[in-house]
């Protein structure tokens, strides 16, 4: 029996972290938001070279190269133009 309520125990935890993860938007706000094209053209004109760019998690995902010509994914707040999150390669 103690073997069982272990095993739930564990199960319980797994499923609430993966449900956690899946629910969380990166990006939240009210009020207007920015245009794609006004996003791509703020970072086009500080050097960044655009290769692909969609949505994803509330954010405006962008996929390409930075103006030192790193590989980059950022996330980008439609609210305010700003970057939530970075990933360089």
């Amino acid at each position: 029996m103690r073997h069982l309520s272990s095993l739930l125990a564990v199960a319980a935890v797994a499923l609430s972290a993966g449900t956690a993860f899946a629910s969380e938007d990166l990006c939240t706000g009210t009020g207007p938001q920015k245009t794609a094209d006004e996003v791509k053209a703020q970072y086009e004109a500080q050097g960044y070279k655009i290769k692909k760019f969609g949505t994803e998690d509330g954010c405006f995902e962008i996929k390409g190269t930075d103006a030192a010509g790193k590989k980059v994914e950022m996330y980008v707040s439609p609210w305010t133009g700003e970057t939530v999150k970075t990933k360089t390669y």
